[in-house]
């Protein structure tokens, strides 16, 4: 689910998003894809015009919880998908014990 806040997600921003998503799913081939849901929501914020990501993977074991705030939109999406991926790495190594 992609929710943009106080903003319009234009087709680039769109674009952006899904191959972010596909990333994260390619770090996770093991799950089913009902098994993954990621909601993303970009939201503008009214001090100091920046850019609020919010991301949440939804697993069977757990939930990963990502907010990266930037003054572009898309420079926030791109370092909370970094973060995001750091993060289902970290999720993957547990899972391997």
């Amino acid at each position: 689910m992609v929710q943009g806040r106080h903003l319009r997600l234009d087709p680039s921003l769109q674009r952006l998003i899904g191959r972010q998503s596909a990333k994260v799913r390619r770090l996770l081939p093991s799950f089913k894809p009902h098994d993954l849901d990621l909601h993303v929501v970009v939201e503008m914020l009214p001090r100091g015009r920046q850019c609020e990501t919010v991301l949440v993977l939804m697993v069977p074991q757990t939930a990963i919880r990502v907010r990266k705030t930037a003054t572009n939109p898309s420079t926030s999406i791109t370092h909370a998908f970094h973060e995001l991926l750091r993060r289902v790495q970290k999720f993957k190594s547990r899972l391997a014990r």
